[in-house]
């Protein structure tokens, strides 16, 4: 516990949040607060069941051989961060490419060696100001479909981008990852 008061409502989506006790610092949404360290259980369940425990990017099959690892669309920066939405729904991704340093699949070979890319297909998301900072708006490219989704912070499920433009054109960023 940081000593930091308990908000009376979720920062990120605004709903009440669960219990009192120590423990509790996962909203509903999936977003975390300053009283503890993220569940990451919880956290990478929900992933799961979004992605159908598949890569969001490639589409394989993740599980035993082939682990999983959380992918932040916005990154946390040096010594990560203290934004309540750091840890939603939105943010993060489930990828291929191993839970230790994310070198390898998707979150390594498509993302980090590539982020100019991974930032047009959504992947990425920059830090500032406005709806093109906020991973709650910005889609993202299912790259094995070409499918355009939004991740949202309180089902586990993809919502339609809300251009309405439910695929992405091939093009240079796409062909080259």
């Amino acid at each position: 516990m940081t000593g930091r008061p308990r908000p009376a409502a979720c920062p990120s989506c605004g709903g009440t949040l669960p219990g009192d006790g120590p423990d509790e610092t996962v909203c509903r949404c999936g977003s975390m607060w300053e009283v503890g360290e993220p569940d990451w259980r919880t956290i990478r369940h929900r992933l799961a069941l979004r992605s159908g425990h598949a890569c969001e990017i490639c589409g394989i099959l993740l599980g035993p051989g082939q682990e999983g690892t959380v992918h932040h669309r916005q990154p946390r920066g040096m010594g990560g961060t203290r934004r309540p939405t750091t840890h939603g729904l939105s943010n993060l991704m489930m990828l291929c490419g191993g839970r230790l340093g994310g070198v390898t699949g998707c979150h390594g070979l498509r993302v980090e060696l590539d982020r100019a890319a991974a930032e047009t297909l959504g992947w990425i998301v920059p830090h500032g100001n406005g709806p093109a900072s906020d991973p709650r708006l910005v889609p993202i490219v299912l790259w094995h479909s070409g499918r355009r989704v939004r991740l949202d912070d309180v089902e586990a499920a993809y919502l339609p981008p809300l251009d309405n433009i439910p695929y992405h054109l091939p093009g240079p960023a796409l062909e080259s990852t």
